[in-house]
């Protein structure tokens, strides 16, 4: 597994390990970013909530030598900003409560709003070039049978 850096201008680092698919993210960093200062009660509530006996395991080169650092997966991590009162993790809550799931209430998805407005005006100019083509198709129907019409 590759290591990862996940930088965020305002949060800062998280190392993160696994695929695009299956991302394990560094719950030291995590709890870092979030000033919670015990790691290991944030790891027990992960471990209680999730019906686990032990997390991912992803090593490091710390700079004073390899060490190793428990990992959560995208749902541990979710849960995690979810349930902390950290004003760091403010943000992500009413991020997900405002616009994320009233979304996918509505919608059945969610979609960044700028690549879905996006989405709706190329869906709309093809609509357009697809109303455009079957007038021209028309009228080319039209001529042919003119001239059809013509040779006879």
């Amino acid at each position: 597994m590759q290591l990862q850096i996940f930088n965020h201008k305002d949060l800062g680092q998280v190392r993160v390990i696994g695929s695009n698919q299956n991302p394990l993210f560094c719950l030291a960093d995590v709890c870092r970013i979030l000033e919670i200062q015990d790691t290991y009660k944030v790891k027990e509530a992960v471990l209680r909530e999730f019906e686990l006996s032990t997390l991912e395991v992803g090593s490091f080169d710390t700079g004073y030598g390899i060490k190793e650092f428990s990992m959560i997966t995208e749902p541990q991590l979710y849960f995690v900003l979810m349930r902390s009162d950290k004003p760091k993790a403010k943000p992500f809550r009413q991020w997900v409560t405002s616009e994320v799931l009233p979304s996918i209430r509505k919608k059945g998805y969610y979609l960044n709003p700028d690549i879905e407005s996006s989405l709706i005006n190329e869906l709309r100019d093809s609509n357009s070039h697809k109303d455009c083509l079957k007038r021209e198709n028309e009228s080319l129907k039209d001529e042919v049978i003119a001239l059809q019409r013509k040779m006879m």
